[in-house]
């Protein structure tokens, strides 16, 4: 049985990726494993901090993810859920926790900010998509799961997209939704960018032999502000993207001084990292 991974620090934020990554398993059938970590920061001194009250924030923290793996075993029964606890740094549990349980993607909360672009740049989240040996599903605040009945990729064509879309495929051809291969052409390139969009969404449809999935080209030369007028105006169920060392994904959410966002997301993002060679029996089945 496949694991989605699901981190938990019980705020509010983390409470909705959880029931996001519940009803979304619904349809996917997988295990969900809950995971929360704790660290101790003791200061640079002689500060002392008691083994028995250690043991003590062990205990109320182990307790408390056992309480909420016993909540969502009730709300949803049949459900395979588990829970993991950590005495570690959060980071460095999420990330070896995704790799020992092979965990198929990891569902995170953007930590309270509904901003697309805050929550891709700081924070444990940030982290944790840069380090993470899976796909990272990131779920804003006010997100709730209401279907996929669209699934824009942010596609660089520059690159080797295969690998990526062939997740992307597999978890569409489960819900039955519409794939949106979005591009920006932003050096004058439209007429060129075009033709090799077209090639690629035919060549997936081929290969797949998953015919709904169509492309948009669109010309700006402002990734970012592009990007986020498409998902205010059409409103997807989730929008796909590769992470490669900082390369496409740095070009649409670098920080910028001179430019604050205003646009509020409520999109999922679903975050790859870049696979040269695809594992075959990677996807759900």
């Amino acid at each position: 049985m496949k694991t989605i991974l699901v981190p938990t620090d019980f705020s509010q934020g983390a409470e909705n990726a959880i029931t996001y990554a519940c009803e979304l398993n619904k349809t996917l059938n997988a295990k969900i494993m809950l995971m929360h970590a704790s660290h101790i920061l003791i200061p640079e001194s002689n500060f002392y901090i008691a083994p028995i009250a250690l043991e003590e924030i062990e205990i109320d923290e182990i307790e408390r993810l056992t309480s909420l793996e016993s909540k969502l075993k009730y709300g949803y029964p049949g459900m395979a859920i588990g829970s993991v606890f950590r005495m570690d740094l959060a980071v460095d549990a999420i990330t070896r926790e995704a790799h020992d349980a092979n965990a198929e993607f990891i569902v995170m909360s953007s930590h309270g900010t509904s901003n697309l672009k805050d929550f891709m740049v700081g924070g444990i989240t940030t982290v944790v998509l840069e380090k993470a040996p899976t796909p990272v599903l990131v779920v804003p605040k006010e997100a709730s799961f209401n279907g996929l009945k669209t699934i824009v990729v942010a596609l660089d064509l520059e690159q080797d997209n295969g690998p990526e879309l062939e997740k992307v495929t597999s978890m569409a051809r489960l819900f039955d939704s519409e794939i949106v291969l979005l591009h920006f052409s932003t050096l004058g390139n439209t007429i060129r960018d075009e033709v090799k969009l077209d090639h690629l969404t035919d060549k997936i449809r081929k290969e797949s032999g998953y015919q709904k999935i169509d492309y948009r080209l669109i010309h700006n030369p402002d990734v970012l502000s592009g990007l986020l007028e498409f998902l205010e105006k059409h409103k997807p169920d989730l929008l796909a993207l590769t992470m490669r060392h900082m390369n496409f994904f740095e070009k649409i959410f670098a920080r910028s001084l001179s430019k604050r966002m205003t646009y509020q997301s409520h999109v999922p993002v679903f975050v790859m990292h870049h696979a040269p060679e695809p594992d075959k029996n990677q996807g759900f089945t």
